[in-house]
């Protein structure tokens, strides 16, 4: 499938951005995977700092891929400015644009980032220093969304929609 598009996928933490942003990319040959916790690994300190520069690079590196028609599933946090960048970048290619708001009840979302990070820890059970050191990130993303209005595209819950089936409804709107 080598189409002109951009697939934006969206939403709080423990939403299953990035599980689904690895499957799209995975069914969608080829495909480029751009995620903001990849690109803002790429600078070293603080990455909050360089929140709006990471954004702006994701876009950068995205033009590229879609030059070389090769379709872009972005896979990010952010609100209705820069989904009307993506929109824009979109518009300026010549290419399909679509946005994805993901979204799961926040009592989910907490126990996927805390079996998320205890996976990535290796350990049989979060230590509590690790879970005070994520309950402020996960309340202040919590927050951002909250503050969110306009149009922040589908809405895909994952609440009681399996990661498969919310790839296979892109999947069938993006054919």
């Amino acid at each position: 499938m080598s189409q002109r598009l951009i697939i934006l996928l969206h939403g709080p933490m423990g939403s299953g951005k990035t599980t689904t942003s690895k499957l799209l990319n995975e069914s969608i040959v080829p495909s480029a995977r751009v995620a903001l916790p990849d690109v803002r690994r790429l600078v070293s300190g603080n990455h909050r700092e360089h929140g709006e520069v990471t954004r702006q690079v994701m876009l950068d590196i995205s033009t590229s891929y879609l030059q070389s028609n090769i379709p872009v599933i972005i896979e990010t946090v952010c609100g209705e400015e820069y989904i009307k960048k993506c929109a824009a970048l979109a518009k300026a290619q010549s290419c399909r644009f679509y946005p994805y708001f993901i979204f799961a009840d926040e009592s989910l979302r907490w126990d996927r980032v805390c079996e998320r990070t205890r996976q990535m820890m290796e350990v049989e059970k979060l230590p509590d220093s690790k879970i005070k050191e994520l309950e402020p990130v996960f309340a202040d993303n919590k927050a951002f969304y909250d503050k969110q209005t306009g149009d922040l595209g589908e809405v895909l819950d994952t609440s009681d929609l399996s990661i498969e089936a919310v790839v296979q409804k892109i999947k069938d709107k993006v054919s």
